[in-house]
């Protein structure tokens, strides 16, 4: 029973790494493309 609670937790301890992983992978793209936005505006008005 020991075994298949150890399997248990280290699955937990697995997806919480994924989600904090996956958090932090779509606040980057937001910035990404939020950087691609202003990027854009900047070409399109001043030059």
């Amino acid at each position: 029973m020991s075994y298949v609670s150890e399997i248990i937790n280290s699955n937990i301890e697995l997806n919480k790494s994924l989600l904090f992983y996956q958090l932090v992978y779509e606040e980057n793209n937001l910035a990404n493309v939020r950087y691609l936005r202003e990027f854009d505006y900047y070409i399109f008005c001043c030059n």
